[in-house]
């Protein structure tokens, strides 16, 4: 079973209580771990711990927002390392504290002095984790699961544009009220072998010449080993550029945003997933 590690400077322990009753009331395995101000977050021995599809709660109040050794021992490879063991950090404001720049990009809860609505929320977040899995999935069906979630963030004008992908467009207004409409070029790599090398996945330059005014991106449930992996080298429309991706790590964080899918495509037994069979 994966377990959870809850890491906090002693002015958070009540705050840790409630979370551990609440995540063993949903038989989660979970235990603490409180950080020394002046010692650091003991990144050895913590990473030595943990086990592939654990997770790590770092919950950030003032104190440890001004640690240098904070800073310092949480860097980007520290971040990879965890990444590549599927090993999630979940980072957990407290009272209006800034998240630091190294864990900007991350999925963050925030925790106000009446807790109880975003326990709730945080609990839920970790308990799904190791529900949602891609390895029930096949190329319709997760292509179906994308739409979806491409639903969810607000795209519109979802088409199939060939085999290889799909066509959307975003809406924003400027400052002034005037309307722009971004189009988008989706792409969705569906692979059964986890480690493929994503590199030579995409199709982009299989799109028709008249696609020319898009944005790119690439979806994919292969995760990678470092957030640096998540750019692509390839030859768009006759040019060399790099397109953004979105792996399988970041997919799952973007899903377990919203309950409802959570529920439809992964849980029950997956029961969607079995009616599409």
């Amino acid at each position: 079973m994966a377990k959870v590690l809850i890491s906090n400077l002693s002015d958070d322990r009540n705050l840790v209580k409630k979370m551990l009753s609440r995540l063993s009331h949903y038989n989660l395995d979970a235990y603490h771990d409180e950080l020394k101000n002046e010692d650091g977050l003991h990144l050895t021995r913590i990473i030595s711990e943990l086990k592939p599809t654990d997770s790590w709660v770092i919950i950030l109040s003032k104190l440890v927002n001004d640690s240098i050794s904070f800073l310092n021992e949480l860097n980007i490879n520290v971040q990879n390392e965890l990444r590549s063991r599927d090993i999630s950090i979940i980072p957990i404001l407290i009272s209006g504290q800034k998240i630091p720049k190294i864990l900007k990009g991350r999925v963050v809860f925030k925790i106000s002095k009446e807790p109880d609505s975003e326990l709730h929320k945080i609990v839920r977040y970790i308990r799904n984790l190791a529900n949602v899995n891609f390895k029930e999935f096949n190329n319709q069906s997760f292509t179906d699961l994308v739409i979806a979630l491409l639903k969810k963030m607000r795209f519109q004008d979802i088409q199939p544009l060939n085999k290889y992908g799909l066509k959307a467009k975003t809406i924003y207004r400027d400052p002034f009220g005037n309307r722009h409409d971004v189009n988008w070029i989706i792409e969705v790599n569906f692979h059964e072998q986890a480690n493929a090398n994503v590199q030579n996945l995409s199709k982009l330059n299989h799109y028709p010449q008249k696609e020319t005014d898009h944005n790119s991106i690439l979806i994919t449930n292969i995760p990678m080993a470092s957030e640096a992996d998540a750019l692509l080298d390839v030859k768009d429309l006759q040019k060399q550029t790099r397109l953004p991706l979105i792996d399988g790590i970041r997919l799952r964080e973007l899903i377990l945003k919203h309950d409802d899918m959570v529920e439809k495509y992964f849980g029950l037994g997956q029961q969607w997933l079995k009616s599409q069979k």
